[in-house]
């Protein structure tokens, strides 16, 4: 059983047809993966179907046609594909489309080491395989790591059906492909449909369109009006003629030809962008579909009506369709399988398909509403000298178209080359051209330095004659400073004489000075001695008023204490005296608590059992404890702690007197308590507590139940 993955990946750029098919297996595989993502790739035109599969399904439109661009014509596009589904980091690729494109292989490619999965084992077209190598350098036959194989004339349904089986591991339950109609399409076609007086399952779905991608298949719009005016006249079934808005002339014209028939024209619907829902919504309205082999069959199919499908051989019996109620409408030919490249230009296939053919397909359909059918009603419209006539030329055309696609696979080869080439040459000549255009500008910039050198050159010319004036005016300047420097060296003679005149009258100053100094610091120094004497004189007689102070101090000190040292001796011998009437009273305290402490509690239960002895009466007048003998209600205990004493009456009840005092009162306070006390609970009493008369409490021994 393989590992459920956690993001997939699916690629399909087909059309509209292939993806509704697909719907077959998207569901058991949203139903297998819940908590995966899963994100279809398609092309933008077709992610209008989104609206009609399960909302779970991601979709991701990429701008590339692979059918009909290379890589290297959508090179930006490709880059921004892969950056996005990086983004996702998958973890199963899958390829579930028959006609492989080089997109699904390069996708694959990138994705190396990722589980990836290709349904079928037919080859990319020889032309793209050739780009992919030569481009991408991807080898075609080794991109994905598993193949579903899916033999030839199965049909689509079925090789999804096997590629779910292949990809969860293990065997399933076969399905038909299914649509969800939005409600708000749903209510658009209805309103269209009244507009064109058409009501629910009562009208036929006529498609003469849907040939945008393979012309070739188109059955003629002159048999089309036959069959709606057989239809409208005979039947008395009303039609709705739908297509795209693009195939408005092959509509028309069918309308046109059934006017001439019956003299009036079918109603008729032509659908825009972005109606992908709407027409899906018309169909599942519809009574039955019966038209080309197209997406709009599909959708019909998927809706859960009835069809019946008008084909030809390009890829019969893979898109044949897939609904409870189907008929395919054919023109066996030896030719079938020509993918549309048809040997006779104009698909005789289709063409040579009567009116009568379709008429069977149609009356089958009504013969057989309750039931669930698949039939394939073949045609013989051809002579068997016809079909062996083509059945000799298919062989040696399907050569020639082999050796034609060998040629063009060649022609693309080379042509590839070439353009390698090409783009090589434009890179050199551009750098041919990017070489030139820097020597110019270098050649541009040397005449600009040469300007430069001459403009300079003169500058220096100039420059020379204004330093030769500057030389003539220097040696002038020479001639003069000469001559004042010996007149500075005569000033020089006469100043060093005054300087020596000078410093022995310095000489002689600074001696008298020194002596000067000499005599001021010793007349500083008797200066200071005299006020240091006249410091210390006052400070001493400072000294002496301190003394005589503190001494007056002493003697009131010495006063005091002998005041207080006789008041001393008096205290003490109070003291003395308290500490014997002290010790006295201690001891007749120890003689008074040293009392028989039983007698005294016997005392105190004698006072307190004579007190219970008499009649205790309730609110209500009953009474609480009836006289009896004394040995039961006899205190049976005294239990005295730390001063306070419980008192246990008979076996159960305890009085808490706390303190042997106010015992009357506290007895009377035990009266009243008794009094409040509900008969129910009187055998329940535990104790009652008057340690504190002002706030006597009892307790139960057992909580009883609220009444």
């Amino acid at each position: 059983m393989p590992a459920k993955p956690k993001s997939i990946v699916y690629i399909r750029p087909d059309t509209i047809g292939d993806l509704v098919l697909f719907s077959s297996a998207v569901a058991p595989l949203l139903a297998e993966w819940p908590d995966a993502r899963h994100t279809l790739v398609v092309r933008p035109a077709y992610a209008e179907l989104a609206p009609l599969f399960p909302r779970k399904l991601g979709w991701k439109r990429v701008p590339i046609n692979p059918f009909a661009q290379k890589p290297s014509e959508c090179r930006a596009e490709r880059a921004a594909l892969l950056a996005e589904l990086d983004a996702l980091a998958p973890d199963l690729i899958v390829a579930p489309t028959l006609n492989r494109t080089w997109l699904e292989i390069a996708v694959a490619a990138h994705f190396r080491g990722v589980r990836s999965v290709v349904l079928g084992s037919r080859s990319v077209d020889p032309i793209f395989e050739t780009a992919l190598r030569l481009e991408l350098g991807i080898d075609a036959g080794a991109a994905f790591g598993e193949t579903v194989p899916v033999a030839d004339g199965v049909r689509d349904v079925d090789a999804q059906h096997r590629l779910v089986e292949h990809l969860l591991g293990k065997s399933m339950p076969a399905a038909l492909p299914s649509v969800e109609i939005p409600a708000a399409a749903a209510k658009q076609a209805r309103g269209l449909l009244a507009e064109r007086r058409l009501e629910t399952r009562d009208w036929a779905a006529v498609f003469p369109g849907g040939l945008a991608n393979v012309q070739v298949k188109a059955w003629p719009a002159e048999r089309f009006a036959e069959l709606v005016a057989w239809l409208e006249g005979d039947l008395k079934i009303p039609t709705l003629l739908l297509a795209h808005e693009d195939e408005k002339v092959v509509v028309e014209g069918v309308a046109d030809a059934v006017q001439r028939r019956l003299g009036r024209r079918p109603a008729i619907w032509l659908g825009r962008e972005g109606e992908i829902p709407l027409l899906a919504a018309l169909l599942a309205e519809a009574r039955f579909y019966v038209g080309h082999d197209t997406g709009a069959m599909h959708l019909a199919g998927a809706a859960g009506r009835p069809v019946a499908g008008i084909f030809g051989g390009g890829h019969w019996p893979r898109f044949r369709p897939a609904a409870r109620q189907a008929v395919s409408i054919i023109q066996p030919m030896p030719c079938f399988g020509c993918n549309w490249d048809c040997h006779f230009v104009d698909g005789p296939c289709v063409k040579t398909l009567t009116t009568a053919n379709v008429r069977l397909g149609v009356e089958h359909l009504l013969s057989h509403e309750a039931e669930a059918f698949d039939r394939v009603i073949e045609a013989r419209n051809l002579s068997d000298e016809t079909l062996r006539l083509v059945a000799a030329s298919a062989p040696r055309y399907a050569r020639l178209q082999a050796d034609r696609i060998d040629r063009q696979h060649k022609i693309e080869e080379l042509k590839n080359e070439a353009n390698i080439k090409d783009d090589e040459i434009a890179l050199l000549k551009g750098e041919t051209d990017f070489k030139d255009g820097e020597i110019a500008s270098l050649k541009e910039e040397t005449d600009l330095k040469d300007g430069e050198i001459a403009s300079l050159k003169e500058e220096t010319n100039i420059k020379d004659g204004e330093i030769a004036a500057l030389k003539k005016e220097t040696d002038a300047k020479d001639a003069e400073i000469a001559a004042l420097k010996k007149e500075t060296d005569f000033k020089d003679g006469e100043i060093g004489s005054l300087k020596k005149e000078t410093d022995a009258k310095d000489a002689e100053i600074a001696a008298l000075k020194g002596e000067s100094d000499t005599k001021d610091a010793e007349i500083d120094a008797l200066k200071r001695v005299c006020n240091e004497r006249e410091a210390l004189i006052v400070k001493l007689d400072g000294h002496i008023k301190e003394f005589q102070a503190i001494v007056a101090e002493k003697d009131i000190h010495i006063a005091n204490l002998d005041r207080d040292r006789a008041a001393a001796a008096a205290r003490v011998k109070v003291a003395e005296e308290a500490a014997e009437t002290a010790t006295t009273a201690r001891t007749k305290v120890e003689a008074v608590l040293q009392e028989d402490v039983s007698t005294r509690n016997h005392k105190v239960g004698d006072y307190v059992t004579a007190a219970l002895t008499r009649e205790i009466k309730d609110v209500n007048g009953q009474v609480i404890f009836p006289r009896g003998t004394e040995t039961q209600l006899r205190i049976t205990e005294l239990q005295p702690h730390g001063g306070l004493i419980t008192a246990v009456v008979g076996r159960r009840l305890k009085l808490r007197l706390g303190t042997p005092d106010q015992l009357p009162l506290k007895l009377a306070v035990v009266e009243r308590v008794m009094r409040r006390i509900t008969r129910p609970q009187r055998a329940e009493v535990a104790y009652i507590d008057v340690s504190a008369p002002g706030r006597p409490a009892y307790g139960l021994r057992s909580p009883l139940p609220s009444s």
